[in-house]
């Protein structure tokens, strides 16, 4: 395993385009946010990788991890086109059960 370096992994819950689609716990983003927070990331040089690559990926420095929990229909609608806009990769852990 590649220690050598700190990976940050960036956790996420909704990705809304409009804060009055918020649930209870006001755990979201709004669209604008997470693109300007993708834009400084790619300015910065970095890219993403998923937790199967740590092992395979062989210079942790600018690498991250973007999660996203829960699987809202909004990470389809919302995230999905930011992250092919931009060549990110996320980790979407979904609910199976209610």
């Amino acid at each position: 395993m590649n220690s050598k370096y700190n990976l940050p992994i960036l956790m996420y819950h909704q990705v809304l385009s409009d804060s009055e689609q918020a649930g209870n716990f006001n755990t979201y983003v709004r669209v604008s946010q997470l693109r300007k927070q993708f834009e400084y990331l790619k300015k910065k040089g970095y890219s993403t990788i998923t937790f199967d690559q740590i092992d395979t990926t062989k210079d942790l420095r600018k690498k991250i991890i973007l999660t996203f929990d829960d699987g809202y229909e909004d990470n389809y609608l919302n995230l999905f086109p930011l992250l092919k806009e931009f060549g990110f990769t996320a980790v979407i852990f979904l609910v199976t059960r209610q």
